[in-house]
């Protein structure tokens, strides 16, 4: 007996699995560059304050958001949101890994402890690392977790354009007043993305809203 073929294989399960691979290699690419610029830019152990305090605390950053868009994968309804969610957690991870290298070139770590003062690198007073501007609260997070699908598609834009909104004035920051010129770099690109997918967030807002306003055929 002849197995499915080609056309039978490709599940909707296996064909986002396929777009997921591609996205990822894309990713992939620029990580070479990344990694070619890092050697050729000054060493990372010479990072200024704002250069070290804009890694530790963005590393932060994009764990919440690779664990709000899990669950945003896993839970929303809308096609689009999921699409959005899985990008997030493609680029964001290999961002991560980006900042843990330099961070480890430069013989440091990341955090391991939430309450460890954080943002003072941007001229704020030093806070709490889970307090930082744009952190959804824990509160937030239960709520994003037991939503229904179709508030999972609101909510996780919602709690993502903030989050994404204090990420780029981290970014542009440490664009502007850091010394490392790969850091400064990395962070100018960290900043351009992410004020692109709110601009995107946005339209898709606007999308659902429409939808939900109008009248039932």
């Amino acid at each position: 007996m002849e197995g499915p073929g080609l056309a039978e294989s490709l599940t909707p399960r296996s064909t986002g699995q396929w777009i997921l691979a591609v996205v990822a290699l894309v990713f992939l690419a620029g990580a070479v560059g990344y990694a070619i610029r890092a050697f050729a830019e000054p060493s990372p152990n010479e990072l200024s304050t704002v250069d070290e305090g804009f890694l530790i605390d963005m590393v932060d950053h994009h764990d919440q958001a690779v664990e709000m868009s899990i669950i945003a994968t896993d839970r929303a309804s809308d096609p689009q949101v999921r699409r959005l969610a899985q990008e997030v957690i493609i680029s964001q991870r290999w961002e991560l890994g980006v900042m843990e290298s330099v961070l480890g070139r430069g013989g440091l770590t990341r955090r391991t402890d939430p309450e460890q003062l954080a943002m003072g690198w941007m001229g704020m007073a030093p806070m709490p690392a889970a307090e930082m501007p744009g952190l959804a609260t824990e509160e937030q997070l239960e709520e994003l977790r037991g939503a229904s699908p179709e508030q999972v598609n609101d909510l996780f834009l919602e709690l993502m354009i903030a989050h994404h909104e204090a990420g780029v004035e981290m970014a542009e920051f440490a664009a502007a007043d850091g010394s490392n010129a790969y850091v400064r770099q990395f962070a100018s690109d960290v900043g351009f993305n992410q004020r692109d997918e709110i601009d995107e967030y946005r339209r898709v807002q606007a999308r659902l809203a429409a939808a939900a306003q109008a009248p039932a055929a």
